[in-house]
C-alpha cells in the first residue's frame, strides 16, 4: 500500500520488483526479499520525481541510488524505540527504558535509525559492541527541545552511547551533540541539501510554549 508523500530522511520504502534499480546484486537480493531501503539526502539534484535512497549492509558497506517515485509501494516512518527492543543487547536495555521513561514524561516520541534500525527491520546482524544508538527527535517547541537536550546530556557516558539528530517541524536536523553545545551556528541536514545556518534560523521552526 502506497502512504502519501512527503518523504523524509530515514523513512523506509519498499520498491516495486519491476523498478529499476542498479545491477547490484545486493540490492536486488534485498528487494526480492521484501525488504525496504532507506530514504537518504540527495547526493545530486534529482529530478522532483526521483527520490534517493540507501542500502545498509551488515558489514557496514553503503550503497546508495536513486529511484522514480512511481515505483515506491509502500512508504512509512522511522522505527520507533519500541520497535527495536527486541533486537539489542540485553546490556542495553536499562538505558534504553530509561530513555523511553524520560521521554514519555515530556510528550517526546522517540524514533531509531541507523544498525538497530536495520537489525530490527531485516533481522540480519548490524550491531555490534561498539555500535551508537541512532535516535530521531522532533521536539515542536523550545521548552521541549531544551528539556529534550537536558535529558540526552544526563546520558552522557551510558551504554550504548547515544547519537543522533534533532528535526525541526521544517525537516531540518542537527545532531543532538551539536545542539547541545550552544555554537551560534549548526550543521544543518535536509532532503536536498547540508548547510551552516545560524541556530536562531534553526529554530525559528519551533512554535512560542505560550501559543501551543
Amino acid at each position: 500500500m502506497r502512504v502519501a508523500e512527503p518523504f523524509c530522511r530515514h523513512d523506509w520504502v519498499w520498491v516495486g520488483r519491476e523498478t529499476r534499480l542498479p545491477d547490484l546484486a545486493e540490492v536486488r537480493s534485498h528487494c526480492e526479499a521484501g525488504l525496504p531501503f532507506i530514504v537518504c539526502r540527495h547526493p545530486v539534484p534529482v529530478g522532483k520525481d526521483s527520490l534517493a535512497l540507501g542500502l545498509a549492509l551488515p558489514d557496514k558497506r553503503r550503497i546508495g541510488f536513486c529511484v522514480e517515485v512511481s515505483g515506491i509501494r509502500e512508504h512509512r516512518a522511522p522505527l520507533s524505540l519500541e520497535d527495536v527492543l527486541h533486537c539489542v543487547p540485553d546490556p542495553w536495555l536499562p538505558t534504553l527504558e530509561r530513555l523511553a521513561a524520560q521521554f514519555k514524561e515530556v510528550g517526546m516520541e522517540t524514533r531509531i535509525y541507523g544498525s538497530a534500525a536495520w537489525q530490527a527491520m531485516t533481522g540480519a546482524a548490524y550491531l555490534r559492541k561498539d555500535s551508537d544508538l541512532d535516535l530521531l527527535l522532533t521536539p515542536t517547541t523550545e521548552e521541549q527541545l531544551r528539556l529534550v537536550l537536558g535529558i540526552l546530556g544526563s546520558m552522557e557516558g551510558a551504554h550504548p552511547r547515544l547519537d543522533g539528530e534533532i528535526v525541526l517541524p521544517d525537516g531540518r536536523a542537527v545532531a543532538w551533540r551539536e545542539a547541545v553545545c550552544g555554537s551560534a551556528t549548526l550543521l544543518v541536514k535536509t532532503l536536498s541539501d547540508v548547510s551552516l545556518i545560524a541556530r536562531a534560523t534553526w529554530m525559528s521552526a519551533l512554535q512560542d510554549p505560550a501559543h501551543v
